[in-house]
């Protein structure tokens, strides 16, 4: 589906690319462009490296950009292309996922933290020293664990044992 582009990892022209998205990394702005634009930048560098990936070094006489530069044959091509995707991108992309799901649960958990000690309030109760409050934190962290782990909760259940525990 659309042409095939060989991989070249000794390219002048395909680092140009690199140099770019670093530029666009450098501009970006908010936490998940910058952390996906990051990503991308450690996964071209990584796929650009024989010693993160050992099959390059079969390309290396291949690298040039002149008018009497040659082309790698196909299979080597192709061999070291496949050993970047699982040896430098995959794990890049990977670390990246784990980042951004990390993202989510820190936000996740600052808005179950808020709901708890905006309820302990409401009641007029003090959200560091009262009992009841210390109680309600033993109530949200095992959800706060989960949320961690990337994990599902039930926010209703949660709203409601806060709002049985607490004095009306």
């Amino acid at each position: 589906v659309g042409r095939e582009v060989q991989f070249r990892p000794f390219s002048s022209r395909d680092a140009h690319v690199m140099l770019q998205l670093k530029r666009t990394a450098e501009l970006a702005q908010g936490k998940r462009v910058r952390a996906i634009l990051d990503a991308a930048l450690q996964a071209g560098k990584a796929a650009r490296d024989v010693a993160v990936v050992p099959e390059l070094e079969t390309l290396r006489g291949y690298g040039g950009d002149g008018r009497y530069a040659s082309t790698a044959p196909r299979d080597l091509s192709a061999a070291a292309a496949d050993a970047a995707m699982i040896l430098a991108i995959l794990p890049a992309v990977e670390r990246c996922n784990l980042r951004l799901r990390a993202m989510d649960a820190s936000e996740a958990v600052s808005s179950l933290r808020k709901m708890a000690q905006d309820k302990v309030e409401s009641r007029g109760l003090d959200w560091k020293g009262s009992e009841e409050a210390k109680h309600v934190r033993r109530i949200i962290h095992a959800p706060t664990m989960e949320l961690r782990e990337g994990k599902d909760i039930d926010y209703e259940d949660i709203v409601e044992q806060i709002a049985n525990h607490l004095p009306h």
